[in-house]
């Protein structure tokens, strides 16, 4: 028992030290917000269903993380006979928690309704950054949907995995917040790729001037390096799929939200380079 804990905070101090150091460990990947309400849950679960699509293969997981509102399975249909709950208190392993869900996707559903633990605690951080990136060749990638905010769990367990998308909406408020979160994980001697995804814009120019606007801003802390992804547009194919619980990718894979999501996946998984011409131009014409 002593040399497995010796071998698996090895693991951990690694991906802390190193990013991506775990060799032949999945990529781990945490979708965050600097407040609720900004569409993080819904771009997480699409944004998984895109990287199982454009990586033809079956081991993209999604973690949802979300303590208390937990909710991922809602989204999908899903019901789950276990939960993370049951991982961290090592009832099971997390493969066997996890089930398939839509579109290829694999979801360990989290802990809602304010059962069990309130948040992530510094040992529960641990071991779920073990176990996902113990799972090896059963995982290319695992998403972690994040709680919202900016509190010190949330900054602790961002600043363990190879990257973060930021997800923020135009709203004032959803900026302030989301900078926030950049200045928190920004602050710590190893930083993951940062990446900006600006959800429900109303059209191409309140997009650019968000983004631009949100670069500048970040520009002001040398050696922060912040990827812009497409963003996805304000449609009223979001919400008719939530209302059927049923992945907007997956209601219409032609529309708007769906392409944004599918190229910002593409990128991800490196298939997709940025395009020379803007990439609104070919969504909101």
């Amino acid at each position: 028992m002593t040399d497995q804990a010796a071998r698996l905070r090895a693991l951990v101090e690694a991906r802390l030290q190193g990013g991506e150091a775990a060799k032949g460990g999945p990529r781990l990947v945490a979708v965050a917000s600097g407040k609720g309400g900004v569409g993080k849950t819904n771009l997480s679960l699409n944004l998984g269903l895109a990287m199982a699509r454009r990586s033809g293969r079956s081991d993209v997981c999604l973690v949802d993380i979300d303590f208390g509102l937990a909710n991922a399975d809602v989204l999908c249909s899903v019901q789950p006979e276990r939960t993370l709950a049951d991982v961290l208190d090592g009832q099971c392993d997390m493969e066997d928690a996890m089930v398939l869900g839509p579109g290829g996707l694999r979801l360990l559903p989290g802990i809602g309704g304010g059962r069990g633990r309130p948040s992530l605690d510094e040992q529960d951080r641990s071991r779920l950054v073990q176990l996902a990136g113990g799972l090896g060749d059963a995982a290319s990638v695992v998403l972690f949907d994040c709680a919202a905010g900016i509190g010190r769990n949330v900054c602790a367990f961002t600043r363990s995995v190879d990257d973060l998308i930021i997800v923020t909406t135009p709203e004032p408020t959803a900026l302030v917040d989301a900078y926030a979160l950049v200045v928190a994980v920004a602050d710590a001697p190893v930083v993951p790729r940062l990446h900006l995804v600006v959800n429900m814009a109303q059209d191409k120019a309140e997009l650019a001037e968000v983004q631009e606007r949100f670069l500048r801003t970040c520009d002001l802390f040398q050696g922060v390096t912040l990827e812009v992804h497409p963003g996805v547009p304000l449609d009223p194919v979001v919400r008719n799929a939530v209302r059927q619980r049923l992945p907007f990718m997956l209601l219409d894979p032609n529309s708007p939200p769906s392409k944004a999501v599918d190229q910002i996946a593409g990128r991800l998984l490196g298939l997709d380079k940025p395009s020379k011409r803007r990439w609104w131009s070919r969504l909101w014409s």
